[in-house]
């Protein structure tokens, strides 16, 4: 294993083993600090230096003058000291302050975000509500003291630990803010109730990250490795502010891990989330210092994917339970009349199906109403597979493959073949054709779940299951050119065949993939996704179509018959939105 990927591995099993996240919903807290106290190999000393002599006050080096005052001498390493810089406020205005730990010689940084909630509101900011943020007096000077929780908050930044960042330098963020490290707002919340005086917030925690970052890199000019990293708000905040972090520090190679602090796609259920963050927390200007060619607008989703985009051979990435009850209450509970634990589990669950998808765009799939019609009334695949000619009760279609091969003599043709075309095969054990360069067929997603019989990949995964494996020699086809494309309807029993054929042009992506469009009729923007799979029986042709204007969607499944090139044919059925399932054919033209 590189030292590269034993770094990744290794930080997520010790992150897996310290998220700050509830597991199962049972636990959590509103600020999500959780830690057993203990030893941690370094001790506090929240007054001291970071640089020349030990004067008992802070250092106060921001890095923003004219003249560069050159990285500060450390006033002791593998001891965590207490950093204030000018311009820096918690949310009830008081001074702001981080913490950093060094390790001498060391070239690699870790910068740790601390958790703690978020707020937006009058009950959340002022402490008066379980749905609360960290530090709502301050930070004290003693946060990092070895017997308290945050010294111990994650194995990370623990030193008496075998661990991936053990021997790095070390910085950590605190969190007093209420805007997961990224507000840019002072507001004034009103007491609902008129009791409590007015309060003025500062959600500075994005100004608090650039002057902070500022001071890191005039601290460390030569950095090997930066790791970015927190759980819940401060995961949330190490993926905001990656960017912010990345283009400021000068690193050879960079990580981010989000633990417990997904940013989900707008369009979910987090979306009233993300409205109220925007005006409280003020943060659009924040998204307008990106890169113009990464916009945000109306979906805070995509920065998962801009980050991706902007630093390519950076490993990022974002960890959380299926069932977190602390950062899930935070997003839904003040939005939604229906916030019981199981409802706020439903929301989390279909934001998480949007996250992935963002990660893993899926392929264009069957509408909803379309699906229960192809589980509900299987094709019929006898339809497309040859007649055999056997004594007894005609076996189950994958019964057919597996007898087919064992009883077949070297002098015998497998049936349905001609003997011109006779070739020898290699029997090898069913498996999966292995999906060509090109994106995956648009029915994978469905495929995945349930096999049904007509998906490529599917090997025995039921009684109707098609056996896949690989001949020698592999009969191919060149689909690209014109098809004449006609169809008939089963209404009532009988096959009702359309009054107009189509006309339909294919291009082939490689041996097995291709797209195709109408031609005719030319009004019908409809784009076509297909694949072919050889079986032992022969080349099954699978296609997928779409309009996306109308959303008319149909999944045609067929064999094409080894005919000459010029005269190729491909029959087989269909089923689609409009109505009955029916039979297509397929004939070259050109």
């Amino acid at each position: 294993m590189t030292l590269h990927s034993g770094f990744t591995v290794a930080s997520m099993v010790l992150l897996f083993g310290a998220a700050c996240g509830a597991s199962d919903g049972d636990s959590g807290t509103s600020g999500g600090t959780t830690g057993e106290p203990g030893s941690t190999g370094t001790t506090a000393e929240p007054a001291v230096t970071t640089g020349g002599d030990s004067t008992g006050e802070a250092s106060t080096g921001d890095g923003t003058t004219g003249e560069d005052p050159g990285p500060e001498v450390p006033a002791a390493y593998e001891k965590w000291l207490k950093v204030e810089v000018p311009g820096t406020v918690c949310g009830n205005g008081s001074q702001y302050k981080f913490f950093v730990n060094y390790k001498e010689g060391a070239k690699d940084l870790l910068v740790m975000l601390e958790p703690g909630g978020a707020c937006w509101d009058y009950d959340g900011c002022s402490g008066n509500s379980d749905l609360g943020a960290a530090h709502p007096d301050g930070i004290p000077d003693n946060l990092m003291n070895a017997a308290g929780p945050n010294a111990s908050i994650s194995p990370l930044i623990r030193r008496d630990l075998e661990g991936p960042t053990k021997d790095w330098n070390m910085i950590f963020l605190p969190y007093c803010t209420g805007d997961v490290h990224t507000g840019n707002n002072v507001i004034t919340y009103k007491d609902p109730e008129g009791v409590g005086p007015d309060l003025e917030f500062h959600h500075a925690g994005h100004s608090n990250i650039l002057l902070a970052t500022t001071w890191m890199a005039n601290q460390f000019r030569d950095i090997d490795r930066l790791f970015v990293t927190g759980c819940s708000a401060g995961g949330a905040g190490s993926l905001i502010n990656y960017y912010f972090m990345r283009s400021k520090l000068t690193a050879k190679r960079g990580y981010m891990m989000n633990d417990a602090g997904p940013i989900f796609p707008s369009g979910g259920f987090s979306k009233l989330l993300h409205t109220k963050i925007r005006s409280s927390w003020n943060v659009d200007p924040i998204f307008a210092e990106l890169p113009p060619e990464f916009p945000i607008t109306d979906d805070f989703g995509v920065l998962n994917t801009h980050l991706a985009d902007m630093f390519p051979k950076d490993r990022l990435s974002t960890i959380f339970f299926q069932r977190d009850y602390n950062y899930s209450r935070y997003s839904y509970e003040n939005f939604y009349d229906a916030n019981a634990k199981e409802d706020i589990m439903s929301y989390w669950a279909a934001d998480t199906e949007l996250l992935v998808d963002l990660y893993d765009p899926p392929e264009p799939r069957l509408l909803p109403p379309l699906l229960p019609r192809l589980q509900q009334q299987p094709l019929r695949l006898d339809r497309l597979l040859p007649r055999h000619r056997h004594r007894g009760a005609r076996p189950e279609p994958h019964r057919l493959h597996r007898r087919a091969l064992q009883r077949r003599r070297p002098d015998r043709p497998l049936h349905g073949e001609r003997p011109a075309r006779r070739r020898q095969l290699t029997a090898q054990p069913p498996r999966a054709l292995a999906r060509g360069p090109t994106q995956p067929a648009p029915w994978a997603g469905f495929c995945a779940t349930g096999a049904p019989f007509w998906c490529p990949a599917a090997v025995d995964a039921g009684p109707r299951s098609v056996m896949l494996f690989q001949p020698q020699g592999a009969w191919r086809m060149d689909l690209s050119g014109r098809w004449e494309f006609s169809f008939d309807r089963d209404l009532n029993g009988q096959l009702v065949p359309t009054s107009l054929s189509h006309e339909v042009i294919f291009i082939m992506l490689d041996a097995n993939n291709f797209v195709g469009r109408l031609v005719f009729p030319a009004d019908d923007p409809s784009r076509f996704t297909g694949r072919l799979s050889t079986t032992s029986q022969g080349t099954l042709f699978s296609l997928y179509q779409v309009n996306e204007q109308t959303g008319y969607q149909a999944l045609y499944i067929g064999k094409l018959e080894p005919s000459a090139a010029a005269d190729a044919r491909v029959a087989g059925i269909f089923s689609d939105l409009a109505g009955p399932d029916g039979d297509f054919r397929l004939k070259r033209i050109r």
